[in-house]
């Protein structure tokens, strides 16, 4: 018997969409849980293609986005998502945030955003909400939730469990737990 069908630690890939959060009509509700990626997206064939660097573009019409892209607790789902912004009005409220001493690192503080409207008519509002402590619980879902984010520009499902993860800002609640006990 020593050959076994799948690898260790295998598991399906999540479904198209799944691990990502999306805005809905109304509030949106989470806290950033990883430093951001940032880079350049185009839509090829139907398919996203993301870069590091900005590109010449396959289609002089539709220039590569801006995106940024982090993992973040989404609320509402009570689930580590990646959080994926073309949106400039969301990129540029969250780096300001970063910028002024009140707000500083959104590790600290959850984010509402509010979606009004739908398709090319929508707006959205971002507000940050107080600041409060994380519940151990949602940074052990961080822990369980291996996500490589870099996987994104290789065009990788960055969900695969393999060597390298997005490393997390808060230390694991079972290392603080075990520090206070020593």
């Amino acid at each position: 018997m020593g050959f076994d069908f799948l690898p260790a630690g295998y598991s399906l890939p999540q479904k198209a969409g799944e691990g990502y959060m999306k805005f809905v009509e109304g509030d949106n509700r989470f806290r950033i849980m990883s430093s951001p990626i940032f880079g350049f997206e185009e839509w090829v064939d139907k398919k996203p293609m993301r870069y590091r660097e900005a590109r010449k573009t396959s289609d002089p019409a539709f220039p590569p986005k801006n995106f940024m892209a982090m993992i973040v607790w989404n609320v509402a789902l009570e689930k580590i998502q990646i959080l994926h912004l073309t949106q400039m009005s969301i990129q540029r409220s969250i780096v300001e945030l970063c910028k002024t001493p009140e707000w500083g690192s959104p590790f600290n503080y959850d984010i509402k955003v509010t979606r009004k409207g739908k398709d090319k008519d929508t707006e959205y509002l971002l507000s940050p909400l107080p600041h409060r402590e994380l519940h151990p619980y949602v940074i052990e879902q961080f822990y369980e939730t291996p996500i490589w984010l870099p996987a994104i520009y290789d065009g990788l499902d960055p969900f695969f469990k393999g060597p390298k993860c997005t490393p997390c800002p808060f230390p694991h609640p079972k290392e603080v737990a075990h520090a206070f006990s020593v």
